[in-house]
């Protein structure tokens, strides 16, 4: 068996050009510049690219990464406007009967769909503190790690007036970093998702928002936008059913001509043999 210097990561993926997850841990060597243009990183399993990319990352949700950027709502204060608490970005982590939360981004020890991924601006992830997803709740509430008690409402404070949006509330919250990973993406003409925000020029102009003026400058041409990538695939879509069409139809005259070759007359024929009276059929 191959050698292993961290789970999941073979000596070999080690300074192979592509950055792997896996290896990105001191263990590793940090992947030994497969990820980032260095030999380190601030924890390990923590991605560079996953530091301000607007998801609570639990591996990056620490003082040495930065709290992972402003995706944690690391230091926000406790107040709160919504009666329902779906806007709290406090950092309570216990319940009305001083019971520990569970971790958002944990399975154990229960079991639920409330994740970053399900509900994306519910500011849940790689942290333990009161949430109200969707206003499931009346009020602030987290799973426990108490046996027997899945879930219960929060020790918060009560909703006050004039609170300063959070970070992971609100909908015009920018990315400080472009991420690494996006690096050898940008002005390849296709538009990348994970790319297409302000740090990365929306992918270099690639996603038909916005273009680099340095790029600008120093003669970068934009090779197709998304609009034109929408028109080529629309196009290979209609090729397609046009040709489909063709071959139905050339399916379908064939197994006419077998079928009356079969009876040994054609349609016409027992059209026309429709109008002959019976007695002129016996001789």
């Amino acid at each position: 068996m191959e050698e292993l210097c961290a789970v999941g990561c073979p000596v070999s993926w080690i300074d192979d050009g592509y950055c792997d997850e896996a290896c990105y841990n001191l263990a590793c060597r940090w992947d030994a510049e497969d990820c980032v243009d260095g030999d380190s990183g601030c924890a390990d399993g923590c991605l560079p690219s996953w530091i301000d990319d607007h998801e609570c990352d639990e591996m990056c949700n620490n003082e040495a990464c930065g709290w992972d950027g402003t995706d944690c709502d690391h230091g926000a204060d406790e107040c709160y406007e919504m009666a329902d608490g779906q806007d709290y970005r406090g950092e309570r982590s216990t319940t009305l009967s001083g019971y520990t939360c569970q971790y958002w981004s944990h399975q154990m020890p229960n079991q639920h769909t409330r994740s970053h991924l399900n509900h994306p601006t519910a500011g849940l992830g790689g942290h333990n503190h009161c949430r109200n997803p969707d206003g499931e709740e009346a009020h602030p509430w987290c799973y426990t790690t108490q046996p027997g008690v899945r879930f219960e409402l929060c020790d918060v404070p009560p909703p006050q007036a004039n609170c300063s949006l959070k970070d992971s509330a609100n909908p015009y919250h920018y990315h400080t970093l472009c991420p690494f990973d996006c690096a050898p993406l940008l002005g390849n003409g296709m538009c990348e998702v994970r790319c297409n925000i302000s740090s990365c020029a929306y992918d270099r102009g690639d996603c038909g928002i916005g273009l680099d003026l340095s790029a600008v400058l120093t003669g970068y041409v934009k090779q197709r936008t998304a609009l034109s990538m929408y028109v080529l695939i629309g196009s290979g879509v209609f090729v397609g059913v046009a040709i489909g069409f063709v071959i139905l139809r050339f399916v379908l005259f064939k197994a006419k001509k077998a079928e009356e070759q079969r009876r040994g007359y054609t349609e016409a024929e027992m059209k026309g043999m429709d109008n002959v009276h019976p007695d002129d059929l016996v001789q």
